[in-house]
């Protein structure tokens, strides 16, 4: 079994307990704000996402909208709705397409490169945005920008991705290499509620993925091993290689056609792939961007969406 130091990287980019637990932002607490549950964002292919509402209390006039899109369940960003209302923004947390409360079935990193932009283009058509739509997040929130931008949204202002994975550079594998933490990420985003109890314990963990190893099992087999057998699992293991599959819009992000201001936050570890290369948000900048990068701590600053140019 792995060391807890041994998945670093992999906890950084993609747990959300980790990433997306940052304490609570205290300024902006309490204050008066207008909340909305359950809002039904219509897909493309007639699959609604279920987003979380957070408005400015009694707006009079449309407001740049932030959101971040998110396969950890709507509720984790409700600090962020609070802060973002009560400083003069609309913010919307959506669940990913099969997660949380929308409808549809979840594929990571594949549904993202339609789903973003049809969001954004969504909310640019609503009476309290004023068409500049910006999105922020962290781990998957932050990956799924890069596919969101890379679909050329008209209505995109910005992005702030925080320690993004990089599908085929340090996610499912390194280097052709996998880990058993795939087995245990899947099962966190399995089925529409959040596994997140599950996914915590360490013991739990370590027992399964002991059963592999002194059985000598193969890789493959480790989702029945630990008793969720998966499909995604299984393609993973299927394409070992960046192939067809892998090349699919919103797996490979090519930053350098971007045409948007950004900024990106990202930790220390998380600053360069797991193979010691740039993540996809920091390799090929092109000038045009405008980018301005960030080294901070996990997590980051809830204002970084504000001091982005192009979102007022």
């Amino acid at each position: 079994m792995p060391s807890r130091a041994s998945c670093l990287v992999c906890a950084l980019l993609l747990s959300a307990p980790i990433l997306a637990g940052e304490r609570p932002p205290a300024e902006g607490a309490g204050a008066p704000i207008d909340f909305s549950w359950g809002v039904r964002i219509p897909m493309r292919d007639g699959a609604r996402l279920s987003a979380t509402l957070y408005r400015p209390h009694d707006q009079k006039e449309p407001l740049p909208c932030i959101f971040t899109l998110t396969p950890y369940i709507a509720q984790r960003s409700h600090d962020r709705g609070v802060y973002f209302a009560a400083h003069g923004y609309v913010f919307l947390t959506v669940d990913v397409r099969g997660r949380g409360d929308s409808e549809g079935r979840f594929n990571p990193f594949v549904q993202e490169a339609n789903d973003g932009p049809d969001v954004v283009e969504w909310l640019a058509r609503q009476s309290y945005c004023n068409g500049k739509v910006a999105m922020w997040g962290i781990s998957y929130a932050g990956y799924d920008q890069w596919a969101t931008a890379k679909g050329m949204p008209p209505h995109l202002a910005t992005i702030v991705p925080g320690a993004s994975p990089r599908p085929g550079l340090d996610f499912p594998w390194v280097n052709g290499v996998y880990y058993p933490y795939d087995i245990q990420w899947i099962t966190f985003t399995s089925g529409h509620a959040s596994q997140e109890v599950i996914f915590d314990d360490d013991e739990f963990w370590a027992a399964q993925f002991g059963k592999m190893y002194s059985g000598h099992r193969a890789f493959g087999e480790l989702d029945a091993i630990v008793g969720n057998p998966s499909p995604i699992f299984q393609t993973w293991v299927a394409h070992q290689r960046l192939d067809d599959y892998s090349s699919v819009p919103g797996i490979t992000i090519a930053p350098s056609r971007l045409r948007r201001p950004m900024q990106r936050v990202y930790a220390h570890l998380a600053a360069t792939g797991a193979d010691g290369r740039n993540p996809p948000e920091t390799s090929h900048d092109s000038p045009a961007c405008g980018a301005r990068r960030g080294l901070a701590t996990v997590g980051g600053s809830p204002v970084a969406a504000e001091r982005v140019s192009g979102t007022r």
